[in-house]
């Protein structure tokens, strides 16, 4: 199979621009939830298709009218490559970002039945100064890194952040004063690797820094260099206790062995398997390559699944093709890498013009999703997050309007069970279909 082609082919008369009226419906149980770091909006994309169902929050990017319109109410989401955004099961939406145009860091409730917007209080003060990911913690409370302002005056003194939902209560997990070891510039992607510790990925912001993966211990706030991830000699201070202990050299001594980038590196997932995934990037001219690092979640050492990546000894470009097709062009800096209901692992590119890929990482074959370039009027629309939107619903109601069972919600399950469309599995992120599916869709139906 062609890794150009999408899983599923389009349908002719469904790759046309929906209508505005559509494009503003709330996503549906299921889909995609895309990041636009363009426009400062989120687009919910049905995977199944590969075609964009609706813009959930901001600026109408499939709209070419001037100005475009605006879903939802609200402080506006900045058109930034730091937003970042993550959904729980429950339908609740968090994007992480900043204030449009003024430069105030915090995080956002998103209403996907309407698209409003809401800055969360607390979440605007100087320890959420800057940006950085977001990722639930349950339904009702989530973490964040803050980057603190290395732009202006460049640190490693990154944090980590939790904050409770019901209560607006923001806590300081690592970094500062908080927890031993060394310390984190630019903190950018978070992981939960199990129940006691974070991962969390440096970005190589200022560039020439370097980027380490680190574990964080939810406890105690303890730091351990997990692998160094790109191919530049860093410093960072030593912490112990609370003192500073001064700078620390980090090189190719260090922090596992193995394939390096010396470009961005903004995104980490682990599969439900355990295995870490980074999705990183080397600057090799024209362009950000991308590449899928697999890390071992003892040593660190590094293996290029996918992409272009440097030798970590004599610097020499390194290129791994995907499976399916050995004269793949590649990709830019990978970002949003998200586990998907069908085992695989989805992102988007941070340079790119609008694909979401999906690797197989038992395989490595790789398939492309969507291509929104086909499908927005903006010439330059990329993305910065995914997530996959899960909301509170009856298994049975499938098809709008949502809360009325009637036959459309038994075509849409038939539909979709034939060509084993996750959307319709009756225990999400179950990912696959079985005759138990059936009867649970059954019972939901003359239930509702």
């Amino acid at each position: 199979m062609n890794a150009q082609r999408t899983r599923v082919a389009l349908i002719a008369s469904s790759v046309a621009l929906l209508s505005p009226a559509a494009l503003s419906a709330p996503p549906r149980p299921g889909d995609y939830l895309l990041a636009s770091r363009t426009h400062g909006s989120i687009i919910g994309v049905n995977p199944l298709t590969g075609i964009a169902t609706t813009i959930v929050t901001g600026p109408d990017a499939f709209d070419p009218s001037t100005p475009p319109a605006i879903v939802g109410t609200g402080p506006a989401l900045a058109p930034s490559f730091r937003l970042s955004i993550d959904a729980a099961i429950g339908g609740a939406i968090l994007a992480r970002t900043c204030l449009n145009p003024a430069e105030t860091w915090g995080l956002f409730d998103v209403d996907a039945s309407n698209g409003d917007r809401s800055l969360l209080p607390g979440t605007d003060s100087a320890l959420w100064d800057e940006c950085g990911d977001v990722i639930f913690d349950g339904p009702d409370a989530a973490y964040s890194t803050a980057t603190g302002n290395h732009e202006t005056s460049p640190d490693d003194r990154g944090r980590v952040i939790h904050v409770d939902l019901n209560t607006n209560t923001s806590t300081l997990v690592s970094g500062d004063a908080r927890g031993d070891g060394l310390g984190m510039l630019s903190p950018r992607a978070l992981a939960r690797l199990d129940a006691f510790t974070l991962l969390v990925l440096e970005s190589n912001i200022p560039s020439g820094f370097g980027a380490g993966l680190f574990k964080v211990d939810l406890a105690s706030g303890d730091r351990t260099l997990l692998s160094w991830i790109t191919r530049i000699t860093g410093e960072r201070r030593m912490i112990v206790s609370g003192a500073d202990m001064g700078p620390v050299t980090i090189g190719d001594d260090e922090g596992g062995s193995g394939p390096q980038v010396n470009g961005e590196s903004r995104s980490v997932c682990v599969t439900p398997d355990g295995r870490i995934l980074v999705g990183a990037a080397s600057n090799f001219g024209p362009f950000f390559a991308g590449a899928i690092l697999e890390i071992d979640p003892h040593t660190g050492d590094r293996t290029l699944l996918m992409g272009d990546a440097i030798d970590q000894n004599t610097g020499q470009h390194l290129i791994v093709p995907p499976s399916n097709d050995p004269d793949f062009g590649g990709f830019e800096a990978p970002i949003g890498l998200l586990t998907t209901p069908s085992g695989g692992v989805a992102f988007t590119e941070l340079f790119g013009a609008g694909r979401i890929l999906e690797l197989d990482p038992v395989t490595n074959a790789l398939v492309v999703v969507a291509d929104l370039a086909t499908q927005v009027a903006s010439t330059d629309n990329r993305f910065s997050g995914l997530a996959i939107y899960w909301p509170n619903y009856n298994p049975g109601d499938l098809a709008p309007p949502f809360g009325v069972f009637n036959f459309d919600d038994v075509l849409v399950f038939l539909a979709a069970f034939v060509a084993q469309d996750p959307i319709a599995d009756s225990a999400p992120p179950h990912g696959s279909f079985d005759f138990d599916d059936v009867l649970a869709f059954l019972i939901a139906f003359s239930e509702g």
